[in-house]
């Protein structure tokens, strides 16, 4: 497959601020990077978490996939982590759940988080913004709280 992309060094006006590797069962799923403004290089992922800083997560498939497979999977990840009405609104048909929307590897998903709003973007197109505190908690606590997908993977840079 693609293996891991290289990063841009700032997106959105943020720095690149670390990366990490979803896994699973040893095969690389997808390349996580995260950009933002006020990350030192030796925080952890507590201090990502807390950090107030505007913040964009980028996701770079390494395997083409369904909607459906994305979609189940960023239930079960959201699902744990009580991401409220939120998550509902980023999930519907009438938003990114298109009927038949496809995957490919190297297709490239931003999560922009600006204080309680969520803006994604799935190659290039930009969705309207959900302002949520709790999906915004839950899609950080997806890569970065103790229990998050990327394991040990993610390397602040």
């Amino acid at each position: 497959k693609m293996g891991q992309p290289e990063w841009a060094k700032e997106q959105h006006g943020l720095r690149l601020a670390g990366v990490g590797t979803r896994k699973k069962m040893m095969i690389d799923i997808y390349y996580v990077a995260l950009y933002c403004d006020d990350i030192q290089s030796t925080a952890n992922n507590e201090d990502i978490m807390n950090s107030g800083c505007d913040k964009t997560i980028v996701l770079s498939l390494n395997f083409s996939l369904g909607y459906n497979k994305l979609k189940n999977a960023l239930v079960e990840a959201l699902g744990k982590r009580n991401a409220g009405k939120g998550q509902e609104i980023l999930l519907s048909e009438n938003y990114m759940g298109k009927p038949g929307l496809h995957f490919n590897d190297g297709d490239q998903i931003l999560l922009q988080i600006s204080g309680s709003n969520l803006t994604p973007t799935v190659n290039g197109e930009v969705f309207p913004p959900i302002e949520s505190r709790e999906l915004c908690k839950a899609i950080m606590g997806t890569y970065f709280d103790k229990n998050n997908l990327l394991g040990k993977t993610f390397k602040m840079r």
